[in-house]
């Protein structure tokens, strides 16, 4: 379990700069999103923390714009880090399907692909 340390609150609150707290023992990301608008009037979130926060955004059904930049290099590796680290799908779970927004070749070497999350019908 990680909470933000008490001092660094306090931090925050001494510069009068905005935080939230959602969740418990764990971010209750949902909820989250829902008080940066009521509180922020935050109405897009861009989320480039890493794999594990993007893997948990797209496990928790919050996200609807997925940007990738290919670069023409390759590291692989076990436990490099991907784009969406989360726990794997459940049995009864499908993948999550994207419709391709837009592809733009970028300073001629580099690809920017845009998918939409696809909502499954109702």
């Amino acid at each position: 379990m990680v909470r933000t340390p008490a001092e660094y609150l306090a931090f925050l609150r001494d510069r009068s700069i905005p935080y939230i707290v959602a969740g418990g023992d764990k971010v209750d990301l949902p909820i989250a999103l829902e008080r940066l608008h009521a509180q922020l009037d935050v109405a897009c979130l861009v989320a480039i923390g890493g794999g594990r926060l993007n893997g948990a955004l797209l496990r928790a059904g919050l996200v609807d714009e997925v940007n990738v930049i290919v670069r023409p290099e390759l590291i692989g590796g076990i436990g490099t880090p991907t784009l969406f680290d989360c726990p794997d799908l459940a049995e009864d779970a499908w993948p999550t399907r994207l419709e391709r927004l837009a592809v733009e070749t970028v300073a001629e070497r580099f690809l920017w692909l845009r998918y939409g999350v696809a909502r499954p019908a109702r």
